[in-house]
């Protein structure tokens, strides 16, 4: 009888996820490879890697919707040792675990007297090699997963952190648009309160990402928000009753849920 005590005490506490976000993002300011793979974790996401024929579909789906009638950086470098290519933001092999390549016609082929030794993808989704300071929009891998449990803001972020994620930053109107999109697949339109990770516990009206040591520069604050009402509410949430706005509220409290974002490719 323990044993099954035990067990259903066990299943109990795991708590799957409701709902997952899209998971690419297409940034139009040209940079070179390096400074793509930077803005990338800076966004708390990676420079994307594509290892699936359906991983490829929605880079380019995302690409499209961004107007691209261009070319955009992936992940993929053999910076080191020419013809050696390896997705730089997993460091595996370029083509493992799945054996997926989708090169243009002769590429790649390391064309031109600096070498080409970084991998771009263009408007019909094939891959090529080109210079790796030449400057190009680019993709980022970031994902959000809903949670629902009633936890409050630290014991959130140490769920976050157990699954392999942290307490979601929100950066743009993009992400904010994934993220409600993500909400609204786990529980539809009804009024729900859910932890994101910015606080200003320590120091007043500081509001930062926790997880990323980052000042919060995008706000999607409700009017006459943050107020810290009675001097007690450091932690953000998001709030769909306000129209997918910020809130501060106490720490402490125990809300509907919780949002993590990932920024490692599974």
């Amino acid at each position: 009888m323990k044993t099954v005590l035990l067990a259903l005490a066990i299943v109990a506490a795991v708590v799957l996820p409701t709902a997952q976000s899209l998971r690419y993002t297409a940034y139009k300011t040209k940079v070179s490879f390096f400074e793509a793979w930077q803005q990338c974790i800076v966004k708390g996401g990676s420079l994307v890697s594509i290892e699936l024929a359906s991983q490829n579909s929605m880079v380019l789906r995302e690409i499209k919707k961004a107007g691209g009638d261009s070319e955009w950086w992936l992940s993929g470098t053999d910076v080191g040792l020419e013809g050696s290519w390896i997705w730089f933001s997993r460091n595996t092999p370029v083509g493992s675990p799945y054996g997926f390549l989708n090169f243009g016609s002769g590429e790649p082929n390391n064309a031109g007297s600096n070498g080409e030794h970084c991998l771009s993808i263009n408007s019909l989704g094939k891959w090529n090699d080109v210079p790796c300071d030449k400057l190009l929009y680019y993709v980022c891998y970031k994902h959000y997963v809903v949670y629902r449990q009633n936890v409050n803001f630290f014991v959130a972020t140490q769920f976050c952190r157990q699954k392999g994620g942290y307490l979601a930053s929100i950066e743009s109107p993009e992400e904010s648009a994934r993220v409600e999109a993500a909400i609204k697949a786990a529980v539809g339109n009804k009024p729900t309160v859910w932890w994101i990770g910015g606080m200003d516990y320590g120091l007043e009206g500081r509001f930062v990402w926790y997880a990323l040591n980052k000042v919060i520069d995008y706000k999607n604050y409700n009017v006459g928000k943050p107020n810290n009402s009675r001097r007690v509410e450091d932690c953000l949430s998001l709030d769909t009753a306000m129209g997918y706005k910020w809130n501060d509220i106490p720490c402490g409290n125990a809300v509907e849920g919780y949002i993590c974002a990932f920024s490692s490719q599974p």
